[in-house]
C-alpha cells in the first residue's frame, strides 16, 4: 500500500510497531528488504519485534539509526506522528500509527497524568486502564493537528486491533467474553476485533455494521476513496468498504472468507513457544455460519454465530450439505496459497485432506503449558 501510494504523491509515514521481516540481532534491526523505509514509507520512527518496553525501550530506531530514548513510547509515537503530519502539511498522507499498547509487559505504570484517571483495587488494572487512556489521547492529539492545519474534513481514519486478546490465567485484565477461544485459536475469541472509521461527514455517522468485513479491506478501500487504481501485478483480496460507508449498498461486502492458523494452547505465555509446535487449524465464515478444522481433534465444528456466539453448539449434523460447501471452498482457497514461511510442513501438510497421496504427517511433540502456570499468576 505505501509503495503505490507513494507512487501517486503520498508522504509515508510509520510510528510504532513494525514487526516485518526477521530481526536482524539484538536490537532487531530489519532483514534486508523489509524495512519500512524500503516498503515506500518516507519516514519511520519504531521498533521491529512482537512488543518492547514502554520507557527506554532498546529496540527503538529512527529511520535506520537505533536511537535511545527515555519517555513513555506511547506518547513518543504520538508525538511524532503528529510532527510528521505537521511537516507535510498541505501534502496527501499516509499515516501507520501502530502503539505496542496493550501489549505486555504491563509491569511499568503510565504517566502520573494517566495514572490518575482510575481507582481500581487493582494495580495492574489501573496500569491497563491508563495505557488504554494514553492511546485515546493520542488518537485525539493527531485529530487535533489535522484539524488545525484545516485537513481534518480530508483525511479517513480507521482504527483496528490486531487480534483477540491472549489467554492466560484467570486474571482482571479484559478477555474475549462472550467469544470463545484467544489470540493464536481458531475461534471468535481469536480473530474477531473492533474496527472504527471515521471520515466526517463524507460517511454515515454513528453508523454500527453488522456486515463481515476484514483488515484486508483497508487497503482497497483507501485507494478508491484516493482515486487510485489497484495494483494489476497483485492479487488483492480485500473489497472497498466505501459502498456500504456511503450508504449506497446493501449488498455483503465478501461471500465468505477464510483463515488458517495454528491452533495454539497459548501464545507467548508461561515462557513457553507452543505457537512453534501447534498443529494446524482453518476456518471458513460464511453469512452467518462458521466452519472450523481443527487438525490435532481430526474435528469439524460448524456454528451458528448469530444464534451461538460463544460456539457452543456444533451443527454439523444438521447442515450437511453447507458443511460440504465450506470445506469445497477452503480446498479451493487453499490451493491457491503459497505454503506458511517458517511453518514446518508437518504441522499444515494433513490440512490438504483431499489429497490422498500425501504421506502422513510426522507426530509433533507439544509443549503443555502445566509447569509455568503459577509463574504467569506471579507475573500478573
Amino acid at each position: 500500500m505505501p509503495q503505490v501510494m507513494k507512487d501517486y504523491g503520498y508522504a509515508n509515514g510509520a510510528f510504532g510497531k513494525y514487526h516485518n521481516g526477521k530481526g536482524m540481532d539484538e536490537i532487531h534491526t530489519c532483514s534486508p528488504g523489509h524495512h519500512p523505509l524500503d516498503r515506500g514509507f518516507d519516514y519511520w520512527f519504531g521498533f521491529n519485534s512482537h512488543g518492547t518496553s514502554y520507557y527506554n525501550s532498546p529496540i527503538l530506531f529512527r529511520n535506520r539509526e537505533n536511537i535511545a530514548c527515555a519517555e513513555y513510547t506511547t506518547d513518543k509515537f504520538t508525538e511524532e506522528a503528529v510532527q510528521f503530519i505537521r511537516g507535510n502539511e498541505g501534502s496527501p498522507k499516509l499515516i501507520y500509527l501502530a502503539y505496542n499498547a496493550l501489549h505486555g509487559p504491563l509491569g511499568a505504570p503510565a504517566p502520573d497524568k494517566y495514572m490518575s484517571r482510575f481507582q481500581y483495587k487493582s494495580k495492574l488494572l489501573n496500569t491497563y486502564a491508563a495505557y488504554t487512556a494514553a492511546i485515546d489521547d493520542g488518537v485525539a492529539a493527531v485529530m487535533k493537528e489535522l484539524e488545525k492545519i484545516g485537513e481534518i474534513d480530508n483525511t479517513m481514519l480507521v482504527f483496528i486491533s490486531d487480534n483477540g486478546a491472549p489467554g492466560g490465567a484467570a486474571a482482571v485484565l479484559p478477555k474475549n467474553g462472550p467469544f470463545s477461544g484467544f489470540k493464536g485459536q481458531a475461534y471468535e475469541g481469536g480473530i474477531r476485533v473492533p474496527m472504527f472509521i471515521w471520515y466526517g461527514d463524507k460517511i454515515k455517522q454513528g453508523y454500527v455494521c453488522n456486515e463481515m468485513v476484514s483488515a484486508m479491506d483497508i487497503f482497497p478501500t483507501f485507494f478508491d476513496e484516493a482515486g487510485i487504481s489497484l495494483p494489476k501485478q497483485q492479487a488483492v483480496d480485500g473489497k472497498s468498504l466505501m459502498p456500504l460507508l456511503h450508504g449506497t449498498s446493501t449488498k455483503a461486502v465478501h461471500e465468505y472468507l477464510v483463515w488458517m492458523s495454528q491452533q495454539a494452547e497459548n501464545w507467548g505465555m508461561y515462557s513457553l513457544s507452543d505457537q512453534q509446535t501447534a498443529e494446524a487449524a482453518f476456518m471458513v465464515r460464511k453469512g452467518d455460519f462458521m466452519l472450523r478444522y481443527i487438525m490435532e481433534e481430526d474435528t469439524y465444528y460448524l456454528h451458528n454465530l448469530k444464534e451461538d456466539r460463544k460456539e457452543g453448539e456444533n451443527l454439523i449434523a444438521q447442515y450437511p450439505e453447507l458443511t460440504q460447501e465450506m470445506k469445497t471452498i477452503f480446498k479451493d482457497w487453499f490451493q491457491q496459497m503459497i505454503p506458511p514461511i517458517g511453518w514446518r510442513q508437518q504441522l499444515w501438510q494433513n490440512v490438504q485432506f483431499w489429497i490422498p497421496s500425501l504421506p502422513k504427517p510426522l507426530p509433533v511433540k507439544r509443549k503443555t503449558s502445566h509447569k509455568k502456570k503459577t509463574n504467569i499468576v506471579k507475573t500478573l
